[in-house]
């Protein structure tokens, strides 16, 4: 998607201004601060899309509402990985 693509009628307009420092920081506004819910340490992550920087607060829970990558049984599938490894190791005489 290009910058020209975007409906800017979509997002609120804070009129704000800030500038970046000399070791690449800025300045977020406190009133969009408090209204976003963003305190000293909330992880924030910053996509571009053409010339546009869109800055959105960053779900700490991501993973935990993936439901988590693993199976339940894990340690028993590996268990059972590991077992038939080495008796295919052993008639291969490898071990």
């Amino acid at each position: 998607m290009e910058a020209k693509d975007l409906n800017t009628k979509n997002f609120s307009n804070f009129d704000m201004a800030t500038v970046v420092t000399r070791s690449g920081q800025i300045t977020l506004e406190m009133e969009i601060r408090k209204k976003l819910g963003i305190e000293v340490g909330t992880p924030l992550e910053i996509n571009r899309i053409g010339e546009i920087i869109m800055i959105e607060k960053k779900s700490v829970d991501f993973w935990d509402r993936c439901g988590g990558t693993l199976p339940k049984d894990f340690e028993k599938s590996l268990k059972k990985i590991r077992t038939d490894s080495r008796k295919r190791f052993k008639r291969l005489g490898l071990t």
